[in-house]
């Protein structure tokens, strides 16, 4: 194995339940009469893309440009609660520091919006040293977000890379779908809110990924 891809921030951490909270904030804020619970949420998540469930949810009630509005606050609310509350998931920290000693490359292959990634960097930089990764994608790296194989085949090209060099993990059935189209063998690491069949093979440790 060349690199290892971490496919999403919940890979690192468990931001499910911080980020309807902070959603639910933003459609307060902006007087919509709708909140989140965890069983529409976790439906939610089926389908990647933060503006793109917004559209789906309130389809043509709402005007575009207040969605908008309301995912860049939601970016903001999301940035401030994740300060208060946030730690690495199980072996992420062992992990990375394995594939430093084994000369392993690190990508992490978001589709997240270049604000969420640049939130995270900076509210992680006390337990994260990001300069360790090869490469960190954004939304703004590819035209088609996941479950699309772009950001995938793009992280390959960046790094002159085969799939078959690859090993990578991702959180959610739909993620992992997007690196498995562009020939990447993937381990399912799921969160707290994904959904998955009792069939799936998923790990409960980043560590795991060998197995």
């Amino acid at each position: 194995m060349e690199a290892l891809f971490l496919g999403s921030i919940g890979v690192l951490v468990e931001t499910s339940s911080i980020q309807m909270e902070a959603y639910n904030r933003a459609f307060r804020a902006h007087g919509l009469n709708f909140q989140w619970n965890t069983a529409n949420y976790i439906e939610s998540l089926k389908h990647p893309g933060g503006l793109r469930r917004l559209k789906k949810l309130f389809s043509q009630s709402i005007d575009e440009t207040v969605l908008q509005k309301v995912h860049l606050q939601k970016q903001e609310i999301f940035k401030d609660l994740l300060a208060t509350d946030i730690q690495l998931r199980n072996g992420i920290a062992e992990l990375i520091a394995h594939c430093l000693s084994q000369n392993i490359k690190l990508g992490l292959i978001t589709t997240a919006t270049p604000q969420t990634v640049k939130n995270l960097k900076e509210v992680m930089a006390h337990i994260i040293d990001f300069s360790n990764f090869d490469l960190i994608t954004d939304k703004s790296s590819v035209k088609n977000e996941k479950p699309s194989s772009d950001i995938y085949n793009f992280a390959l090209t960046q790094l002159g890379l085969l799939p078959s060099e690859v090993l990578a993990i991702e959180d959610t059935v739909a993620n992992r779908g997007a690196a498995s189209l562009a020939g990447i063998k993937c381990k399912l690491f799921p969160g707290d809110f994904a959904t998955y069949s009792v069939e799936e093979l998923v790990i409960t440790n980043a560590m795991e990924y060998s197995s």
